[in-house]
């Protein structure tokens, strides 16, 4: 460790939310820093669904917003800026690189996804297919670590073969990328199949001195942290899951989230339509009117230009293509239709093997809750 780089320092002994389908939204990260994160992980974005875009100071929302033919494709907050990994996909080291460059200035580092399983990741060679052409994404990453204005890091699934695995993490840490995440599944096992933790021995044995090795998969609860960490002590208490909800939702208001990717699940608060209605459930409708009134408001300063007010759960911009019932994968590739929820413990909040623990010569070094 004391040959690391600070970049690669950075990792030790922090926490993180991990990289999560549907939930590394603004409102999340910001929440998940609330609550001690040390790092958030932004949701997958397309090398060129991004490349190309605008780089817009949004005065109103206070936010930095990625915008390309009228789309919202990525918006940042500078409170995140030094603690924000920026998840990218892409299958080809040019396009990663311009990708890379256009976002350097609002992230602290750029993370290559090579563990996705999902249909809109893996038709481009994306993902999880990268894994299948290791000398790709080699050339990724190698390409990126010569170009890229931050630091590179990349997360990866489990290989069915545990010595093909290994040889493919030795040749991604030559790459030169200051930390590598690594899911306890395979491409091919569903959320519901136990993790395989014992691989995590073996790798952190083998490669935990040369880099941070965040590990990925199965972490619920205390009780798994408490596997993770070895930890003998908790810090506190959980927050009451409905203050926590209010804060999310807050979030979700103040920094013009779609709605449909605000609620969660219970019967009356599917049948919300609009964060209105949401902030109502909450009993939070008097911060929503407090903010809505110059959140939504036409004219100067507003994406909305046409001078009249929008009302609650009509489109603003990056949303008229999205505020469909469940939302449009294909509008919104990193936002799909289905929660993505595994049966081993229901918790709340969508799991992909949930939060991320980062271990470096056996002892547990980073975690995310």
């Amino acid at each position: 460790m004391q040959s690391w780089s600070p970049a690669s320092r950075a990792f030790v002994g922090t926490r993180m939310l991990a990289p999560m389908v549907r939930v590394g939204t603004l409102p999340m990260r910001l929440l998940s820093l609330d609550y001690g994160a040390d790092f958030v992980y932004g949701p997958e974005i397309v090398d060129k669904r991004i490349i190309g875009s605008e780089r817009i100071v949004n005065e109103l929302l206070g936010t930095v917003d990625y915008v390309k033919n009228g789309t919202l494709n990525f918006r940042t907050a500078p409170r995140e800026k030094s603690r924000l990994v920026f998840q990218l996909g892409t299958a080809d080291p040019e396009l990663a690189v311009q990708a890379a460059q256009l976002v350097a200035q609002d992230v602290a580092y750029v993370d290559v996804n090579c563990g996705c399983p999902k249909h809109f990741s893996l038709q481009g060679g994306m993902g999880a297919a990268l894994l299948e052409t290791p000398d790709k994404l080699v050339d990724i990453l190698t390409a990126l670590v010569k170009h890229s204005p931050v630091p590179v890091t990349c997360k990866i699934r489990m290989l069915p073969d545990r010595a093909t695995t290994l040889a493919l993490i030795d040749r991604l840490v030559a790459t030169g990328i200051s930390a590598l995440a690594i899911h306890c599944r395979t491409r091919f096992m569903t959320p519901q199949d136990p993790g395989d933790w014992s691989f995590f021995t073996d790798v952190a044995s083998q490669f935990g001195t040369r880099l941070p090795i965040l590990v990925n998969g199965d972490v619920f609860d205390a009780s798994d942290l408490d596997r993770a960490f070895g930890l003998r002590n908790v810090s506190g208490p959980p927050r009451p899951v409905h203050e926590v909800m209010q804060a999310y939702v807050r979030y979700a208001i103040r920094y013009d989230m779609i709605y449909q990717n605000t609620k969660r699940k219970g019967k009356q608060l599917a049948q919300t339509r609009g964060l209105r209605a949401i902030a109502e459930f909450f009993g939070i409708e008097d911060e929503h009117d407090a903010l809505w009134p110059s959140a939504r408001r036409g004219g100067s300063g507003r994406w909305h230009d046409d001078g009249e007010d929008l009302q609650d759960g009509e489109a603003s911009l990056g949303h008229k293509d999205w505020n469909k019932d469940g939302g449009d994968e294909k509008e919104c590739p990193y936002i799909p239709n289905a929660p993505y929820i595994p049966t081993k413990k229901r918790k709340t909040g969508d799991v992909d093997g949930a939060d991320l623990v980062a271990v470096s010569n056996d002892e547990a070094k980073t975690t995310s809750e």
